[in-house]
């Protein structure tokens, strides 16, 4: 019973590996297979359907706050002779 066990195991492996590889074909290589894998019904929710976006907000008033400081800070170590 060992052995029919130990037989088992890797062909389950290898028939998921390929299935999986199946359905993560591109779609332009899948052009050979039967019509329920190149258009697979699998619903990808928002993480796994690709793409993301990432909006910044940057306040004109805080850039400008900021860019004086820095302004001033340089024009003290120039006249200090700091680097």
């Amino acid at each position: 019973m060992a052995h029919k066990h130990s037989v088992a195991r890797p062909a389950i492996v290898v028939i998921v590996a390929a299935a999986l590889l199946l359905v993560a074909l591109p779609d332009n290589a899948k052009q050979w297979a039967p019509e329920f894998l190149r258009k697979p019904s699998i619903h990808l929710g928002l993480d796994l359907a690709g793409g993301t976006q990432l909006d910044f907000r940057i306040s004109e008033q805080e850039l400008e706050q900021q860019k004086a400081a820095i302004l001033l800070e340089i024009d003290t170590l120039e006249r200090t002779g700091e680097n």
